[in-house]
């Protein structure tokens, strides 16, 4: 069977020093918006702002929901004004969130795992010759 070609739509959890995350629905970045990205990021020509512009941009584009609201409660649409609006650490957290979340190894990788356990026994590097 043929994989289809949509969307992906992934959870994303940006964690806050305060401890009140953010919980994200995104899209997965395609290949050729990370080339641009990449490419304006080593451009030194290019001002700090129009990366900030561009960053900006990727995530208005790219988030489907938050769970963000105002101090009353009301949800908060996703925007480029509130995306604006939030603090650096939490677009940065936003970002190292979302993109562990695509490049990342699983939460539930080793679970369940031995790793750490002591070797039953010595190993063979420190018995007696």
């Amino acid at each position: 069977m043929a994989r289809r070609k949509t969307p992906r739509v992934i959870n994303v959890t940006a964690r806050f020093a305060e401890g009140d995350d953010l919980n994200l629905k995104m899209r997965v970045v395609k290949f050729g918006k990370v080339r641009q990205l990449v490419r304006l990021l080593d451009d030194d020509s290019v001002p700090a702002v129009e990366m900030m512009g561009a960053l900006t941009d990727e995530l208005t584009a790219s988030i489907v929901s938050w769970d963000l609201v105002a101090e009353d409660g009301t949800p908060i649409e996703p925007s480029a004004e509130e995306i604006d609006d939030l603090e650096f650490t939490e677009v940065v957290a936003i970002t190292e969130a979302w993109l562990a979340e695509m490049t990342g190894p699983s939460d539930d990788l080793g679970k369940d795992s031995t790793s750490g356990a002591n070797f039953p026994g010595q190993p063979l590097t420190m018995e007696a010759l």
